[in-house]
């Protein structure tokens, strides 16, 4: 269902979060890692055990509310500044609908930095995709990759 490669980056790590029978339903994560852009895919059931009962488009609302959350953390812990997130929208690549919010900002180690959240559902999981880049990259970059990992989808 993932590729392999993407932009020509392949995986850098994959994290099985539910390695713990006790947490089944975080699911995994794969990491991409190239020269023009970071991707991070993951799948899972629910990010909280709170949200376990609510209905699939209700924990996708929820995720793309906490990107601030996160960001606003990662401000208060120095690592980014800056930060400038813009009007969430839906954006579609290929036959999946995706909610997305991008988010402008510096990061203390790289420099400025642009992201891209989007999320949808797959197979009856939350989809999750983070793809981040250089400002100073082609931002054409971001729907090339975003195309290759939702080729891989299959169609039903």
């Amino acid at each position: 269902m993932l590729p392999s490669q993407i932009l020509g980056a392949g995986w850098g790590r994959l994290t099985n979060y539910g390695a713990n029978e006790n947490d089944a339903g975080l699911g995994v994560g794969i990491g991409y890692r190239g020269n023009e852009v970071k991707v991070d895919i993951y799948v899972y059931e629910t990010l909280k055990p709170e949200w376990a009962q609510l209905p699939l488009k209700d924990r996708i609302q929820n995720e793309l509310d906490r990107v601030p959350e996160i960001f606003n953390l990662m401000v208060k812990q120095g690592d980014y500044s800056d930060v400038k997130i813009k009007k969430p929208d839906v954006v579609r690549s290929g036959l999946i609908e995706f909610q997305h919010v991008e988010i402008d900002y510096i990061e203390k180690k790289s420099g400025a930095l642009n992201s891209h959240y989007f999320l949808s559902s797959v197979n009856g999981k939350v989809f999750k995709v983070r793809i981040s880049r250089l400002v100073s990259s082609n931002p054409l970059l971001v729907m090339r990759a975003l195309t290759e990992i939702t080729d891989g989808i299959p169609k039903k």
